[in-house]
């Protein structure tokens, strides 16, 4: 569950308030440590839903959500190597939200590995995109477009000897 207060000013416009809240459960279908085979998965499924947060919609050029309810649902894997120190991880999700707000398709997928006793560094894609819509936040400036958003982030961290991460 994600709960949050946002609050955003640009020139005469303003927004403040409860932010969309988010909710759910994941059910893990598959567990890669609990299985013979080399090759299996961990795969895990996950439903949620989207309430309408409290902030104005004042046409910001960044609203702070879609100030809408819905849905989502998505489906996670991750492979680990331990003996290679590596692995792979993604994920495939489905938002619909409610009030003309476009249906969103997002992936990503990602790679790790460890070195050093204790160090890692990962590699993550993810790409986001709108199935419809012109969305942008102010739809009086942009005419027959939908969002669409590729990412990639590189990052590195720590694992000390209590199974904390520092990264």
């Amino acid at each position: 569950t994600w709960v949050g207060y946002t609050s955003a000013a640009l020139g005469d416009s303003s927004s403040a308030g409860l932010a969309d809240i988010r909710g759910g459960g994941a059910w893990q279908i598959l567990d890669e440590f609990s299985m013979d085979a080399s090759w299996v998965p961990t795969l895990t499924i996950r439903l949620g839903l989207v309430v309408e947060g409290t902030y104005a919609r004042d046409n910001l050029v960044s609203d702070a959500g879609e100030r809408a309810t819905g849905g989502e649902a998505g489906l996670s894997f991750g492979k680990v190597w331990a003996d290679l120190g590596m692995g792979i991880y993604g994920d495939v999700g489905y938002r619909y939200l409610l009030g003309g707000i476009p249906a969103t398709v997002s992936s990503s997928l990602g790679a790790y590995y460890a070195f050093l006793d204790g160090f890692v560094g990962r590699l993550t894609m993810r790409h986001d995109n709108d199935l419809s819509g012109d969305d942008l936040g102010v739809q009086a400036r942009y005419v027959d477009l939908h969002e669409a958003a590729t990412s990639a982030n590189v990052g590195f961290g720590y694992y000390d000897g209590g199974g904390r991460y520092y990264g």
